[in-house]
Formats: structure tokens, sequence, C-alpha cells
């Protein structure tokens, strides 16, 4: 058995006016995968592992994973789909398991990732096995169900299970083209975003993913229940939470699996909000409880793992102004000043004025400091999350303002990461609180290292009703309705497949309470 593997990684956002281009993504090829990503993590990695583990042949092709951002230039996609594509025709595999985020976007398209396994379905025909695993903030679309076998996303946020989400997908992959398991995808879509309160280990969403991994447990047919929360910063058709059930041979228990989950998503759509402290209740909690120091302060609006520029300066405007005596370490993206430092060179004293340079609306802020340091920007991700992968923020440098250290990035910087400020001399314990431009995923890096918490900042990074000129995601809470009950549709097995293309079979997709799943259709 042949497996083609390969990933192809981004979390878009619709109002962050930066694309992401060819250098935000680390890319590597061929058998280099197999060296350099097992064990890492990612999605992959837990595919890389697993099929290790098993009787098969692993056709590595590419592996291209960037930062939340802006849509991808449409090109560079094309670029990376193309090699995905002539790998499969040319190599001609059994089977394929991708590690996709779920909620890409380009600068030309608005479903990049189903147009992609469209595609590859196109290639390979009926008969393959096409796996994917996914974020838990994907955005599931009718094609990408039309073109996958095996669907499965991970169930924590922050995202701890990346690496369990990618053995998952490459387990059943493997099952299923042993004929151990006859999947059936179910699938209910609620026309909702969430405003916040959003994390998995407490809250609503804690009770139900509590509830769909005890159908899993309780019953051997269901084989995976997954709840998709779509990232909330894209403005795409179809906007919705998906909740997907895969079981053995047993399309009604599907059904009644997503419907239950997908009413009480609904039912409890208005306790999905966040309310954090401002800036300034921050700093005088900082200054109250010295013992919990260092802390580590997310720039809430200015996520950059939620695909914002990262080029705020709310936070450190308030430093400046409150003159605290703190000592701390601030990111922010400005290409411009990271220039003019690295032409004063290291030592030299400059007056700058940083960030704004993408956000609409944020504030340039003048500093003056000694460049400390500057750098390639290039580090490895510690984790957990993608951990072992290598990110870049680019040309770097690092300004001594006293006791503040502005680092200051060509690039947005994955800051939610310890060894970003450990890569840049930084050192963590040395400060009474770093900012970091992460809403969740900080909070893993950052265990036992700093206390997290949370500001309510300005940005591109949270979404607010009303924040953004939304034009195609016109769901709660931009517009409220009365849906009545949630329904569900299965998706035929694999053995019902080739029946349904043959009789080009086409399901009829209805709005649900947005749109229902649809059986594959014969291309």
């Amino acid at each position: 058995m042949r497996l083609l593997v390969g990933q192809l990684f981004h979390e878009g956002n619709s109002f962050n006016p930066v694309n992401t281009t060819l250098e935000d993504f680390t890319v590597v090829r061929g058998p280099k995968i197999l060296e350099q990503l097992s064990g890492t993590g990612s999605v992959l990695g837990g595919i890389l592992d697993e099929l290790k583990r098993r009787d098969v042949e692993i056709v590595p092709v590419l592996a291209a994973c960037a930062r939340p951002g802006g849509p991808v230039v449409h090109s560079i996609y094309e670029d990376f789909s193309e090699e995905l594509l002539e790998a499969a025709a040319s190599n001609q595999p059994d089977h394929v398991v991708l590690d996709l985020h779920g909620a890409m976007t380009t600068t030309e398209s608005d479903d990049p990732e189903g147009l992609l396994l469209e595609r590859l379905r196109g290639i390979l025909g009926p008969d393959a096995v096409i796996g994917i695993g996914l974020d838990l903030h994907a955005h599931l679309t009718e094609r990408m169900l039309k073109a996958a076998d095996i669907v499965t996303a991970c169930k924590h946020n922050p995202h701890s299970d990346y690496h369990a989400t990618g053995v998952k997908a490459a387990d059943l992959v493997v099952r299923t083209a042993q004929q151990a398991i006859d999947p059936v995808l179910s699938v209910a879509r609620v026309p909702m975003i969430l405003e916040g309160n959003d994390e998995t280990h407490a809250g609503p969403l804690k009770d139900l993913h509590d509830k769909a991994r005890r159908y899993s447990e309780e019953n051997a047919s269901v084989l995976d229940v997954s709840i998709c929360n779509v990232q909330s910063l894209i403005d795409v058709p179809g906007m919705a939470q998906t909740v997907v059930a895969t079981t053995d041979s047993c399309d009604d228990l599907g059904k009644t699996i997503c419907g239950k989950i997908g009413l009480e998503l609904w039912t409890r759509r208005h306790e999905f909000k966040d309310d954090f402290p401002t800036v300034k209740q921050v700093f005088q909690r900082i200054q109250k409880q010295p013992s919990k120091r260092p802390y580590a302060i997310s720039d809430f609006g200015d996520r950059v793992l939620a695909g914002a520029p990262g080029d705020c300066t709310e936070i450190l405007g308030a430093c400046l102004e409150l003159n605290s005596g703190l000592r701390g370490a601030i990111p922010v993206t400005d290409p411009d000043s990271v220039a003019a430092a690295r032409a004063a060179g290291i030592g030299a004293m400059v007056t700058l004025e940083v960030g704004g340079a993408f956000t609409p609306g944020a504030k340039r802020m003048p500093v003056t400091g000694r460049v400390r340091d500057i750098s390639d920007g290039q580090f490895v991700l510690k984790g957990p999350w993608l951990a072992g992968h290598k990110a870049s923020h680019g040309a770097t440098a690092v300004i001594d303002m006293g006791k503040l250290v502005l680092i200051l990035t060509s690039r947005a910087a994955m800051s939610q990461d310890v060894n970003f400020f450990e890569s840049l001399g930084v050192p963590i314990a040395d400060q009474d609180f770093v900012v970091v431009k992460s809403g969740m995923h900080f909070q893993l890096s950052f265990e036992g290292v700093a206390t997290p918490i949370k500001a309510d900042t300005f940005g591109v990074g949270v979404y607010r009703p009303g924040q953004f000129a939304v034009r195609r995601a016109l769901v709660f809470p931009e517009v409220d309705q009365d849906i009545g009950s949630i329904l569900a549709e299965g998706i035929p097995d694999v053995r019902q497949r080739q029946e349904v293309r043959n009789a080009q079979s086409r399901a009829i997709c209805k709005p649900l309470c947005a749109e229902q799943s649809v059986v594959r259709s014969k291309t």
C-alpha cells in the first residue's frame, strides 16, 4: 500500500490587509519531510508517525506551513497545489492523507482546500481513500466533503492535540483501505460564528466536546466526532459551526449525533462571549501581584495566531504612559523600523516611530533606544503547538529602551512560543512581563514559565459583531434568526461511492440553518 502524504497549512484572516507570500511559508520537500517532520507537534507529524508503524510505503511530497495571516497570493497556492497534484499523477499512490488547516483563503479563492481535494479526486479516481486532518477552526465546505473520505479535526483549543489528530487521520485511512471499517460521514451546519469563550477546557465547548467524546467511548461504531468552530475572521459564504461524525456503517447514528450537538451549539449561542480586563487593569494586576511575575500578556486584538499583522502598539503605549518601572519585552511588526535600526547598526541610538504599518486605525508610537541586536528571525518552535517546526519573522531588530525591550520584526511573529524570545537573547525569566500576539496557544508554551493574562485590545485579530464590513458571512451574531431544529445528513460510505458516481447523483444543498452536507458527485 502506497500513501501520498503532504501538508498545505494556512489559516486566513479576511480583514488583514497584508497578503501571505512565499516568504511566509516554511517549505520541506520529498524525503526530508520524513527526516525533519516526523515526531513534530503538527498533524503531519502524527500522520508520519502512524504510517511508519504500518506496513505501508510513504510517498512524501510537500510540507508547506505558514503562520495565520491575510489571504495567500493565489499563484503561490497554485504552485503548491500543482506539486501535490503532479506527484499524485506521476506516482499514482493508492491513497492520500493530508495535513490541511481547513480555513485557508487566497486572493482569488474562498475555498482553495476544497479545490485542491476536488482536483486530487479527479486524478486518483473514486477508489483511492483521501483523508484530511484539520484544525478545530476549519471552514468545512461542500467541496471538501465531496472529495474526502476521512475528515477529522483536532478537539482542543488551545490546540494541544494536532499530533493525535494526524494519528487518527492516518489510522482511519489505512483501516478504510484495508476494508476493516466502512466509514460514513454525517454533517450538521449551524449558521453562527463564535464571538468568544471558545476554549475547550471550560464553558459550553467543554460540555459539547465531552458529549462528543462519550459518543465515541460508548459505541465502537462511532469512529470520530469533530466539532469545527470555524475561523471567525474569514468572510466567506457558508460560514457555520460544522459537526462531522464518522461512523462505521451507521448512517442514522451519525445524523443523530450531529443533530444533537448542532442543536446545543445553537441553543447556547449567547454564551460565546469574552470578558477580558483592559490594558490598564492588566498592569494594575501585575503591580499588585509581583509573586506571579513574569506575566505573559495576550494582546488579544492583535493576535498573529488569528491572522492579525502584529503591528498594534496599544500595550507599548500604555507602558510608556504609565512609566511603571516594570521590565518587559514587546514585539511589534514594522519592516521600515527594522530597516532603519539595521542601517544604524548594533550599539547605535535610534529614534523611531513604530507600529501602525498595516492595521487600519492602529497608532504609530515614537520610541528611542539602543540597537541591541539584529537577526534573521529564524527559530524552531518549542510548542507543543507545531513543536519542532521552523519559523521565521524575517529581519529583526532588538531595541533596548531601558526597562523595556522592543522586538521589531519584518513579518508577523509567532511570539506565542517561548523560543521566540529566547532565540533573540531575551530571557523570559529576566522580565516582569512579555507581550504575546496570541490568545490561546501561548498558554501551552508558557505553562510553568509565566502567568498568562489576556488584555482586551484593538486590532483585526478579534471578532466583534459590527466591527468589520462583513459581506458574505451574514450569520449569528451579525444577524439572528429562528432556525428551529438542527438537521443533519449523511455522505455515502466507501462501498456506495462508486455507485453514486456512476449514477451521477447529486444531493441538493438546502439552508439548514445554513447548508446541509452533500453526496459526492462524479466530476
